[in-house]
């Protein structure tokens, strides 16, 4: 079993106890992005580390937009 076999990437989610819309997925290679992405997988097609770490930033964006002293106001999980 490897990518880009369905089962690896739901194994995966099992595995850290989190559904496919909590993850992103990065690799260079469309077709193992392509099954995650069915999944329900957030996708990063890496062309750079560069670029991968600014597609990954912009994802997480909202998680780090936070002012000041309000990240303690967050649901602890």
């Amino acid at each position: 079993m490897r990518k880009p076999e369905p089962v690896i990437y739901r194994r995966i989610c099992e595995a850290l106890k989190v559904t496919p819309e909590e993850c992103v997925f990065l690799d260079d290679l469309g077709p193992n992005l392509k099954p995650a992405k069915e999944m329900g997988f957030t996708t990063i097609k890496v062309t750079s580390p560069s670029q991968a770490v600014a597609d990954l930033k912009g994802i997480l964006k909202d998680i780090f937009d936070f002012p000041p002293g309000t990240r303690e106001c967050l649901p602890s999980s």
